[in-house]
């Protein structure tokens, strides 16, 4: 393949590939260590696995697709693409080339190849260098490396997707218009990417904070209704017909019968032991220990499978978990994971999202908002490529973080209202809420068509301009 070859070379000795490449390196290695310099080592040592998603991910997502899919992968891709055909066409270069006995799709072929490669090779080194500044003692440590690792192969393949986007738009550029004008474009379409997929534009047409709320709380009961068999499901919805009141006092009244019979030493609901706690109520739960005192078997059933629904680190109490209200000393120091007992989203909230009403001039106020927002996520191709990496790298897309975090996103799950006696609206929770406004799945496959597609374009325009 000497086209290929030809071509890799040339972009590979290029002072430009280095330049950027080092550059992209030191950012990212910088933006990567901020977060956690600033915290100290001693809080670092005491990062737990958890902790590391709790706190450091949400903002290495975000700080690397500002600076490395929004706005670096965006130039390096255009400079490369012009060296591919654009500079090649104004050295007449490529014109000698085509006169040879070789077919126009070969050269088309091995070209794309070759700038494929370099790009995938700056992806890769980019990421996985400057990622090794995680492991360095003083700035991370190995075991958030070793956490944020497989993070960083999910954002080497967004970064593939982005690639065929970004250089599908920037090959086809290269064939009708001079270099400046290609950087320029691409700059600017970067420049917009950032500006237009921010929660400044989606804040133009958010829904109301009465429709997020009911949209967690609705897409997090159709979580539930999944994962739990029939008699749990019924207690479920027998504690949200409840109010909450009576099944609160005896969950904590169960449970705290549980510390009291089997768990001494802890000061209960004061402090609480996580591992002693799982340790019995899964016990008694599942019959390998008999309930003693004022325990009730078919409550302890309920809250394990409940609170396991919810539970996203091991930590997090049974009661909080289905209560809301906190175990474990307060918060110190303006840390919010005082006694390791983190709870973003606990049955209560769910509960308060669902029996919450509006009024028929507030549903009316909300499903306006809800078709201008709906307007705004389709035709922002800007917010789409934010979508796509934010689909990819989240898991369980965001339905039990905190309400506050939740509705500060704007992109809620799907739901139906349904109108009580009063005449009042509120979640209809017999119908489905897991999809959202923009499918994640159909707005990754709408792109990758896109990309194809002007491939193919690049491949017909290259195939009939006359070089000359």
């Amino acid at each position: 393949m000497p086209i290929f070859r030809y071509t890799f070379k040339k972009m590979l000795l290029t002072p430009s590939t280095w330049i950027i490449l080092v550059m992209t390196v030191a950012f990212l290695a910088l933006f990567n260590s901020l977060p956690l310099t600033s915290l100290g080592s001693d809080v670092i040592s005491s990062f737990s696995a958890e902790g590391v998603l709790i706190f450091y991910l949400p903002i290495w997502k975000m700080s690397v697709f500002q600076i490395f899919l929004g706005l670096i992968l965006f130039i390096f891709i255009a400079v490369k693409a012009t060296q591919v055909f654009r500079d090649e066409i104004d050295d007449g270069t490529l014109l000698i080339l085509v006169s040879k006995p070789v077919s126009r799709t070969k050269i088309w072929t091995e070209k794309l190849l070759s700038l494929q490669t370099m790009i995938l090779l700056f992806i890769f080194l980019s990421i996985f260098i400057s990622g090794i500044f995680i492991a360095i003692p003083g700035i991370g440590s190995g075991a958030i490396y070793s956490k944020m690792f497989p993070y960083m192969w999910i954002l080497f393949g967004v970064g593939i997707i982005f690639d065929l986007i970004v250089s599908s738009i920037a090959i086809l550029l290269s064939l009708v218009m001079n270099a400046k004008a290609i950087i320029a474009i691409m700059i600017g379409f970067a420049a917009l990417l950032q500006i237009l997929s921010s929660l400044i534009m989606n804040q133009i047409a958010a829904p109301t904070n009465e429709y997020m709320q009911a949209s967690q709380a609705a897409a997090v009961y159709s979580t539930a209704k999944s994962k739990l068999n029939a008699s749990d499901l019924t207690w479920l919805d027998s504690y949200i017909a409840d109010g909450t009141t009576n099944t609160k006092k005896l969950i904590t009244d169960d449970l705290t019968a549980i510390y009291t019979e089997y768990i001494n030493g802890v000061n209960y609901p004061t402090d609480y032991n996580y591992k002693l706690e799982q340790e019995f109520v899964t016990k008694i739960a599942k019959g390998e220990i008999p309930p003693t005192g004022s325990i009730n078997l078919d409550l302890t059933k309920h809250i394990l499978a409940v609170a396991n629904v919810f539970r996203q680190w091991n930590q997090q109490s049974f009661n909080q978990l289905l209560t809301g209200e906190r175990v474990g000393p307060l918060p110190t120091g303006g840390s919010s994971n005082a006694g390791q007992n983190k709870v973003d989203y606990s049955v209560k909230d769910m509960i308060d999202g669902l029996t919450e009403t509006i009024t028929q001039k507030e549903y009316e106020v909300s499903n306006s908002q809800l078709l201008k927002t709906k307007v705004l996520r389709y035709l922002n191709i800007f917010y789409h490529l934010g979508y796509i990496w934010d689909g990819i790298s989240t898991p369980d897309g965001g339905r039990f973080i905190d309400s506050g975090k939740y509705t500060s996103n704007y992109d809620p799950y799907l739901f139906s209202w349904k109108k009580n006696a009063n005449g009042e609206y509120q979640v209809d929770t017999s119908k489905k809420a897991d999809s959202k406004i923009i499918s994640f799945t159909a707005d990754l496959t709408v792109y990758l068509i896109i990309g194809l597609i002007l491939f193919a374009s690049s491949w017909f325009v290259f195939n009939r301009k006359d070089f000359a």
